[in-house]
């Protein structure tokens, strides 16, 4: 074995046809191609990390969107039962809010005669939202609520759920014009 000074009086054994200094650079090149990339194992453990989360995130997302689509659902309903009240009054002509069970929509609607016409487009229930199976709409036995000329409607109930089964259920009453929501 041979052996190699530097220049500060050091004795380093001599590699052959190699400096001290090319050793080194082939040393740090080499730890730098180690420590560059990741290895397989911590690519999928990274990647099954950020699948949970993300579905843990969806997963409430959901859960979100359809509360907020109950509340939306019955904010529009009271806007217009609201707004059938405040028409008949104004019109001095009966108008009423017809609940279609069967596709989950909602219209306002005035008599013309002994007919009914739509006052509005039909609203549909968002997707997560229908009425409630079990508690249909029910004013004084009609799926519709009609409100009067001289500022009185009828009274009822109307339950809304959405596909969490959460529900809000809207109520009327007819003598105070007074429209509610509660759950």
């Amino acid at each position: 074995m041979s052996v190699f000074y530097n220049t500060c009086g050091l004795r380093l054994p001599a590699m052959r046809g190699m400096t001290i200094t090319a050793r080194m650079h082939r040393d740090r090149a080499a730890q730098k191609r180690r420590s560059a990339g990741f290895t397989l194992i911590e690519m999928v453990v990274t990647l099954a990390l950020v699948s949970i989360l993300f579905i843990m995130a969806v997963g409430g997302y959901r859960y979100f969107s359809a509360n907020r689509a109950l509340d939306v659902a019955a904010r529009e309903i009271r806007i217009q039962i609201r707004e059938a009240q405040s028409m008949a009054v104004s019109t001095g002509n009966t108008h009423r809010v017809y609940f279609n069970v069967s596709d989950d929509t909602f219209v306002m609607q005035r008599r013309q005669g002994s007919d009914w016409v739509n006052a509005s487009p039909a609203e549909a229930l968002p997707s997560a939202v229908n009425f409630d199976s079990s508690s249909p709409p029910n004013f004084d036995g009609d799926a519709y609520i009609e409100c009067f000329a001289r500022g009185t409607s009828e009274s009822g109930t109307l339950v809304l759920q959405n596909r969490n089964s959460k529900t809000k259920t809207i109520s009327v009453d007819g003598e105070t014009v007074h429209v509610t929501e509660s759950g």
